[in-house]
């Protein structure tokens, strides 16, 4: 792991344990064990190194969620890894829900707003190609709303993951995904 990503890291670490309020340039040098104005030289302000985990996270969760799918040709079995790789994901970084639902996401920041827009918009396209091959084989109904139902699919993630969240992380989101999947599944038939 180069210096960045340990700044990045350690940043998700601190707001998995007490959010974005708690993050700041100082604490993180000092976690690191690092001057600040080393930590400095990597980015400039916290607004820069809030924008960078965004990026980082969006990069991270569409690699593991590409690569958990690669290897079904089933769009059904494709979206159900999609889930899974999306739950051991989010349960591997804490820090990640609390920064998305964060007020300076939402309500603060321009900037990190449309960010983590960004990655939704790429998502939500990623799931609605596979739910068009499903539709195309025949494995699900042919009048379902593609980006509804791909809106719904996040739904059941994010409002998964605000729960376990708002729980201090109290349940193994993982261990939720063969639930989640089942009602979805049957949403489709």
């Amino acid at each position: 792991m180069n210096r960045k990503e340990q700044i990045i890291a350690t940043a998700l670490q601190i707001i998995s344990e007490g959010g974005t309020k708690q993050l700041t340039m100082m604490r993180i040098a000092r976690k690191i064990g690092i001057t600040d104005a080393a930590l400095y030289r990597h980015f400039k302000s916290k607004h820069e190194l809030m924008h960078e985990m965004i990026r980082s996270t969006g990069r991270d969760l569409n690699a593991a969620i590409s690569h958990a799918a690669a290897g079904a040709d089933d769009p059904l079995k494709k979206l159900k890894k999609i889930l899974q790789a999306h739950l051991d994901y989010l349960e591997q970084h804490r820090g990640i829900p609390r920064l998305v639902f964060s007020e300076a996401v939402h309500q603060h920041d321009p900037v990190l707003r449309k960010a983590v827009l960004g990655i939704i918009h790429h998502y939500i396209d990623l799931v609605r190609g596979v739910l068009i091959r499903a539709i195309e084989k025949g494995q699900v109904k042919s009048d379902i709303d593609t980006e509804t139902t791909a809106f719904a699919f996040l739904g059941l993630i994010q409002t998964t993951c605000f729960v376990w969240s708002l729980s201090e992380f109290s349940f193994p989101i993982s261990q939720r995904a063969p639930s989640l999947w089942k009602v979805f599944a049957e949403s489709l038939s």
